[in-house]
């Protein structure tokens, strides 16, 4: 009882200063993003997108080594093996000497290359120059930070890294501001930024040193990486669906067409991030229950996990497709050098968006238990369905073939992830997740439906009214899911409450 717990007073502590996390960043990413918009136009904008999209490709060498030394690290935390544990990250501070030495390289090939496929009006060179402004922070925050990131969340101490990303998120735009008001060009906004994230990795280092006895001349530990390439493997699709769409419209479509997208992706990124909130800090106790053999224990927190992630979707995203166009009338006012008011986009991303939420519950029982390898092929499968659709459509439909080609593989890769958990770790049959989605899917439909009807007769003016519609439009999807829930999902329900209680205690 007591190590539940414990378990779950270290998960809440995760989700609520990852929950200010969050707010902190949405709130910050709407100020910053419509500031570059409005002081260097929507051109700067796509060219910044393409550009942290293709640096962030780096990362896929990175995170089969992460996944991997998490799970292994489960393990060490959880047998109180400090000897263990060092030796873990002295293999992984190893691998990321070499690292390091391979992400200059690859900035400096983005810096040559990427100005002569990016549709812009801007200078080559100024592109290049930009490249390497951005990518210093990107070396920062991917080489010398994820040590420290990878021992405070396998150890259930995440709010250290979420109350540091607070600081740096708030600092970020404070900075942008300032540099603005004071009439700086683009090239110091993002050099403020890039001097920002630098500093980041440094603390969480100071801080992780201390909190752990880590012996810095320990033997390497490589087993834990053994396992990297299927971790990889896995991770793939997940680089594919958040940098494929970016890398065609790249090619194909003009800058302006990319800040679109990265707009409209700062709304649904930032519901995601809701999301990420209750996920933070679920991966950990997996993986302790999963090591200690507690497969009732992990099944029963599964099923109530799948009806809060399937809950969330129906209610974030469907208020997010009824009002998504409605906000970027007032968001993107007196913005005229490219429409932003798109309804089909809206749609289109709030269904990607579902799909890659509701599959969460299963990815993360996979990553906790390590089973990177038994599910490698289906990744494999969704990164090629993802990339063939989106180039054959986004040359015919743009921006909305790109997110259709993400729609269909999220739809595969889902049910792949939700197969395999069913059979294979949990033994239940696979219906419950298929009755689960016709649920969510008719909520949907019939509150998204609804919604529209009433607002229909509520113009949006301004912020005030934008808000009103919003909480009818909220309300009519929580009263539709709390109904449904009652009929058909009232134990989960409950369950979920009661746990609620117990952590307000």
């Amino acid at each position: 009882m007591k190590k539940s717990t414990g378990r779950l007073k270290k998960a809440f502590y995760s989700s609520a200063t990852s929950a200010l996390y969050q707010i902190v960043a949405i709130i910050c990413g709407f100020i910053t993003s419509r500031l570059i918009i409005k002081t260097y136009g929507s051109s700067w904008n796509g060219v910044l997108t393409s550009i942290t999209r293709f640096l962030g490709l780096f990362t896929i060498i990175e995170v089969g080594i992460n996944g991997s030394t998490r799970v292994a690290l489960y393990k060490s935390f959880a047998e109180k093996d400090d000897k263990k544990t060092s030796s873990i990250i002295r293999a992984n501070d190893l691998f990321y000497r070499k690292v390091s030495i391979f992400l200059i390289f690859y900035v400096i090939v983005v810096a040559f290359v990427l100005p002569y496929f990016v549709n812009s009006d801007k200078d080559r060179l100024m592109i290049s120059l930009m490249v390497g402004i951005v990518g210093i922070g990107s070396f920062a925050e991917n080489c010398w930070g994820i040590n420290s990131k990878i021992l405070l969340m396998a150890s259930q101490n995440r709010h250290i890294v979420n109350i540091a990303q607070i600081v740096a998120t708030i600092a970020n735009a404070i900075i942008l501001i300032v540099i603005i008001q004071l009439g700086g060009s683009i090239f110091v906004s993002k050099a403020g930024s890039s001097a920002v994230f630098t500093l980041t990795p440094i603390a969480l280092f100071i801080i992780s040193r201390r909190m752990f006895k880590i012996d810095r001349h320990a033997e390497p530990d490589n087993s834990a990486l053994k396992g990297r390439w299927d971790v990889m493997a896995n991770s793939l699709s997940n680089m594919v669906h958040e940098n494929v769409d970016v890398f065609f419209l790249t090619f194909f479509c003009a800058s302006t067409e990319l800040s679109v997208y990265s707009v409209y992706y700062v709304v649904a990124g930032g519901l995601t991030k809701v999301f990420q909130v209750i996920i933070n800090g679920i991966e950990a106790g997996f993986g302790n229950m999963w090591m200690r053999g507690e497969v009732d224990n992990l099944k029963k927190n599964l099923r109530r996990f799948e009806y809060v992630m399937y809950t969330l979707a129906a209610l974030l995203f469907g208020c997010m497709i009824v009002l998504i166009v409605p906000f970027m009338s007032v968001y993107m006012r007196n913005i005229t050098d490219v429409n932003y008011q798109r309804y089909a986009l809206g749609f289109c991303i709030g269904i990607a968006q579902i799909l890659m939420s509701i599959r969460t519950p299963y990815v993360l029982l996979v990553q906790a238990a390590g089973h990177y390898k038994q599910v490698k092929v289906g990744a494999f499968l969704e990164a090629g369905i993802n990339i063939v659709l989106t180039w054959v459509l986004v040359v015919k439909f743009g921006i909305i073939g790109a997110i259709i080609g993400t729609i269909v593989a999220n739809a595969f890769r889902t049910v792949q992830y939700g197969w395999y958990a069913s059979k294979h770790m949990i033994d239940r049959s696979f219906m419950e997740i298929v009755r689960r989605f016709i649920w969510m899917v008719a909520c949907l439909a019939l509150s998204i439906v609804l919604s529209q009807v009433v607002i229909r007769f509520l113009p949006v003016t301004g912020w005030l009214t934008w808000a009103r519609d919003a909480v009818i439009v909220f309300a009519i999807h929580g009263v539709i899911l709390l109904g449904a829930s009652l009929i058909f999902y009232k134990q989960d329900l409950v369950e979920c409450l009661r746990i609620i209680k117990r952590i307000g205690r």
